[in-house]
């Protein structure tokens, strides 16, 4: 498989808004994504099909939590593919210091959402506690959520984000530039591991 961020104009922000639902839970908004959570069932409608409930009567506050990573992840990479089709070369993206930082912070942003879904869930089905970020993901891959397939590339979003958060003096800016046009499908891969996942509970 290779490897995750390897060396190889969003025209706005839809509005996010939330709701009540009559005293028995609320609705979040967010462009043409609607959540609805009450006290016993928790769902999120993409334009397919819906999350059934997850979690348990107790931890609708997870459960929101999860909702709103989820929607901040789309969030992210829909900015991110559109950067990545408004591109057209390397030297482009290297020349525009402002949109460099952007993709950069898109991309932590993303991964963090990832991690948080990951340790909410974990938190939630009480699987054993990750000491730190890639554990997450390989807690998830033992318990099923994610395949063993995606394991390495979810390990080298960590790897990332410490590098962006931590070392930012070695960022490469080609190695950005290769995850902008080849890897933002590894973010789908998690986030509709995590749909499947929710679907089935």
């Amino acid at each position: 498989m290779p490897r995750l961020f390897s060396s190889t104009r969003y025209s706005g922000t839809a509005g996010c808004s939330t709701s009540a639902t009559g005293g028995r839970g609320w609705t979040l908004r967010y462009g043409p994504v609607r959540c609805t959570l009450t006290s016993n069932r928790c769902a999120i409608f993409l334009g397919g099909p819906c999350f059934k409930k997850f979690g348990r009567e107790d931890s609708v506050g997870e459960d929101e939590a999860i909702l709103e990573r989820l929607l901040l992840l789309r969030d992210q990479v829909a900015y991110l593919k559109h950067e990545r089709d408004t591109l057209h070369t390397f030297l482009e993206y290297q020349d525009n210091k402002r949109l460099r930082k952007a993709v950069e912070r898109s991309l932590q942003v993303a991964v963090e959402a990832c991690l948080d879904i990951g340790r909410r869930l974990i938190a939630l089905e009480g699987f054993r506690y990750p000491d730190n970020d890639q554990a997450v993901f390989r807690i998830l891959a033992e318990e099923g959520i994610v395949s063993r397939d995606l394991l390495p590339t979810l390990l080298e979003m960590a790897r990332f984000r410490n590098l962006i958060v931590h070392d930012y003096a070695r960022i490469d800016d080609s190695r950005v530039y290769g995850i902008l046009k080849k890897r933002l499908s590894d973010f789908d891969a998690f986030a509709e591991a995590v749909r499947v996942y929710l679907e089935g509970e």
